[in-house]
């Protein structure tokens, strides 16, 4: 998995480029708790370039959310395409993350 971060417009854009599955997990959620740690600013993903995401994906994101509720942010995810955001409707985890709605792919900057 490539991971790619880039500050715009005030907010810390991380834009992984592949499945978020057992493989990518690992490192991905080393960029992301590494980013978390570096960064005061509100964190979104761009998942555009994301296919899919298995449960040691959804993990992932499931640890980023809690590492930034800490400092009272929330994790926002952008450009979901269909499958991911079915696995993430199916896990429930609306309350930790939030996700644009498939209408609209604009940041939310208030993180």
């Amino acid at each position: 998995m490539e991971v790619t971060i880039a500050t715009i417009e005030g907010l810390c854009v991380i834009t992984p480029r592949g499945p978020l599955d057992s493989t990518s997990a690992p490192e991905f959620a080393r960029v992301l708790l590494e980013a978390i740690g570096a960064i005061a600013e509100p964190l979104v993903i761009d998942c555009a370039a994301v296919p899919y995401a298995t449960s040691a994906g959804v993990h992932v994101l499931v640890l980023a959310a809690k590492a930034l509720a800490v400092s009272a942010r929330r994790l926002q995810l952008v450009h979901v395409g269909k499958s991911l955001r079915s696995v993430l409707e199916i896990a429930n985890i609306g309350a930790l993350i939030d996700l644009a709605p498939e209408d609209r792919a604009s940041i939310d900057r208030t993180g």
